[in-house]
């Protein structure tokens, strides 16, 4: 299983309890605004959470410390 499942149902998850106040069987233009932000927040923040993790591996093993962990 990816890992990319976990983090979609996460961000639905979340969108959906902010953003979905009436649920039913069609989002509201609100809804779908909301949603949508909400959505790109989430991907640019776990972007960045991303990039730092990478920066820091690549850190620590240009440091000799390639044990895979941080600590």
């Amino acid at each position: 299983m990816s890992s990319a499942a976990p983090c979609s149902q996460k961000i639905t998850d979340k969108c959906f309890t902010r953003c979905v106040y009436k649920p039913g069987a069609r989002l509201d233009d609100s809804e779908k605004i909301c949603t949508a932000k909400c959505m790109d927040r989430y991907l640019d923040a776990m972007s960045l959470v991303s990039q730092a993790w990478a920066a820091r591996a690549k850190q620590q093993a240009q440091m000799g410390g390639g044990g895979g962990g941080f600590q």
